[in-house]
């Protein structure tokens, strides 16, 4: 479903480094509060742009706000730029959080091995250790 939805995406129409703009409140109301959500999807689009520091920014906002996501893989953008940033105390809490559950840990430590360079050799390198097991 999501290969044949591709097809219609433009990625292009994606302008990351313009300020958002938000629709008309009399049409749409008023920006609904900031949940979980709103960050984990800036903070998607900022790995993907890799732009580690916004990633920490809006993971620390998340954190100070007691906000968790429902699915813990969602925590994975903010675990690599915790570990980018040195910041291995909120690393490790989310090492902990995901241990939790075998499936995804093992999830992600497949994408890892799979993807050894990325985000970077050393945060794998980190991530087998402290995730995976990988000495």
């Amino acid at each position: 479903m999501v290969r044949l939805a591709a097809q219609y995406s433009k990625i292009e129409r994606i302008i990351p480094d313009r300020p958002s703009v938000l629709p008309p409140q009399t049409i749409f109301g008023e920006e609904p509060e900031h949940t979980w959500c709103y960050y984990y999807q800036k903070a998607s689009l900022a790995r993907q742009l890799q732009d580690w520091d916004e990633v920490v920014r809006l993971g620390d906002i998340a954190s100070q706000e007691g906000l968790k996501p429902f699915d813990r893989s969602e925590q994975i953008p903010f675990l690599e730029g915790y570990i980018l940033a040195d910041r291995f105390d909120k690393a490790q809490e989310i090492i902990a959080d995901i241990l939790k559950l075998e499936i995804l840990t093992k999830e992600t430590c497949d994408y890892y091995l799979a993807n050894p360079d990325y985000p970077s050799p050393s945060t794998n390198e980190y991530l087998f250790q402290n995730l995976c097991g990988v000495k």
